[in-house]
């Protein structure tokens, strides 16, 4: 970095940034050449070059007892072992002073060079005035700003101007973890600043990088941040590192001193000093660098492909597949099979079709599995979707008066256990999904919606299920009420979805069903 002011700076005297005092600069660390002003003495208002060099690479300043402060240096692409400056003679004899830093906490103080002023002077050639002189525009400067809350758990931001065009920023909380801190864009907060890239420095495993953030998968390419300092000890982390107002390359994003911009955060919980997923450590509001003044970001709204995977699965786990589970369960007469596997068919579908909305969202808008409704989802769509196919190997029901088979009470336990395990984490993680929107910040209406259509679809499941206790009869007589075939006189529950959906031995049309050949298919 840079100093905004200079001063005859020497060896020994007070430092700057992290240095508490300036280091000697003699042999060969920091030195000033001063070769190329003739040893008889300068000319004044006369250009002349002056190098600062050092045994190492170093950011550099130049000094001048006449009042001129040289050089602006800040970066890895700024550090070299020699620096040419620039410098206009005056009309009297000068001192150099010079500083060479190769980071924050190291600076070198130059032995101090003199020459002398040869008692003439020539006038420089004037550059030619423009044509149509333009207006300056007026550019707000960075102010400073004093442990602004971030969050709720106690992570504050500090920064100060340093320099014309640099800032010192410092980002700390009370707890050993990784911290990372960034500038991002949008009116709502965005990891990714809406998929243009946001600009993040972090602090973790006592390191500092730099990232920049496409994505919502955790980033594998960083750069290296010079003069930065992570410390994570003694139940603090403090990350400590400086960067120009202006964006330097692609990585970066520019500050905007005297407009409110977005700045956003994530941190790890206590003990956790390698950066990984934050969960629901994290937050972002829009800040005025010139005043430090914050004001929150608006909340985040619904993507169209989040709405269809809440009402789908809403839908699916709320409704079809756990009143279909019920009538199999509470209602095992007449048609109960038509209803049992219409109303799972129907929220087997859906639910597969919500999955794959999930697996779009994660990839556009989130991560893959990084929260337990995903967790818990990827769960109840596997066995949900296995279910069909279980089914499918069911053994034979006994015959009247014939005990089951070994392999029939193994496939009941695992086809019914199984199958209400899903209905019960379906169902529950409807709302764990509705409180992983209001966490990802999302606004009032997703959350709302997510809420509402859970307790609307269950709903009827669950007035089944009341009127399965308190009116099982009348029940019973709504699940026959499927007519005859007029042009076959057959029973419908016979026939409907191409299988018998009575039980092996009801009567069919009058007549008795074979316990292993019922009026359709093997059961």
């Amino acid at each position: 970095g840079y100093l905004h002011s200079c001063v005859a700076w020497v060896a020994g005297d007070s430092g700057y940034m992290s240095a508490s005092t300036l280091a000697d600069g003699a042999g060969g660390k920091c030195s000033i050449d001063i070769s190329a002003i003739p040893a008889s003495g300068f000319v004044g208002d006369t250009e002349y070059s002056v190098v600062v060099t050092s045994d190492r690479a170093t950011l550099n300043k130049l000094y001048s007892s006449d009042g001129q402060c040289l050089g602006n240096d800040f970066g890895d692409a700024t550090l070299a072992k020699s620096k040419t400056f620039t410098w206009v003679a005056p009309g009297s004899d000068v001192t150099f002073h010079a500083m060479c830093s190769t980071g924050f906490t190291q600076i070198f103080a130059a032995p101090a060079a003199a020459v002398s002023y040869s008692g003439t002077s020539r006038a420089l050639t004037p550059a030619p005035a423009p044509i149509s002189p333009s207006p300056a525009v007026a550019t707000a400067k960075v102010g400073t700003g004093m442990d602004i809350a971030l969050g709720a758990d106690g992570l504050k931001l500090s920064f100060e101007p340093l320099g014309v065009d640099s800032v010192q920023f410092e980002v700390s909380i009370d707890r050993d973890a990784w911290i990372g801190f960034g500038l991002s864009s949008g009116s709502a907060v965005s990891m990714t600043a809406g998929g243009a890239g946001s600009d993040v420095v972090t602090c973790s495993n006592g390191q500092v990088k730099q990232y920049k953030i496409v994505s919502y998968a955790i980033p594998t390419t960083a750069v290296d941040v010079p003069g930065s300092s992570c410390k994570q000890e003694n139940g603090k982390t403090t990350l400590r590192f400086a960067r120009t107002i202006a964006a330097q390359d692609s990585q970066q994003r520019d500050l905007t001193p005297g407009s409110s911009q977005q700045i956003i955060w994530a941190y790890g919980d206590d003990g956790v000093q390698l950066q990984q997923f934050h969960g629901s450590n994290k937050g972002g509001k829009n800040i005025d660098f010139a005043s430090g003044n914050t004001v929150a970001a608006a909340k985040r709204s619904g993507e169209a492909v989040l709405f269809l995977h809440l009402a789908l699965m809403a839908i699916a786990w709320g409704g079809f597949i756990p009143l279909g589970a019920i009538i199999a369960n509470r209602f095992h007469i007449g048609s109960w099979f038509v209803w049992h596997r219409g109303l799972q068919s129907i929220g087997w579908l859906l639910q597969l079709v919500g999955f794959v909305m999930a697996v779009v969202y994660a990839q556009e808008h989130s991560s893959h599995f990084s929260v337990p409704h995903a967790v818990i989802g990827l769960v109840v769509v596997v066995i949900g979707t296995a279910q069909p196919l279980n089914a499918l190997v069911r053994p034979h029901v006994p015959a009247e008066g014939e005990r089951k088979s070994m392999k029939r009470k193994v496939w009941e336990v695992v086809h019914k256990g199984s199958g209400w395990i899903a209905v019960a984490l379906g169902a529950a993680n409807v709302f764990i999904g509705a409180a992983a929107a209001r966490a990802k910040d999302y606004e009032g209406a997703v959350v709302g919606t997510a809420v509402g259509l859970g307790i609307f679809c269950m709903l009827i499941p669950l007035c089944v299920l009341v009127l399965s206790f308190v009116a099982k009869n009348r029940m019973v007589d709504l699940l026959r009420l499927l007519p005859k075939d007029t042009n076959t006189g057959t029973d419908s529950r016979v026939t409907m979805f191409g299988r018998s959906s009575l039980e092996p031995g009801e009567p069919v049309n009058g007549q008795k069903q074979s316990p292993e050949h019922p009026a359709t298919g093997i059961v």
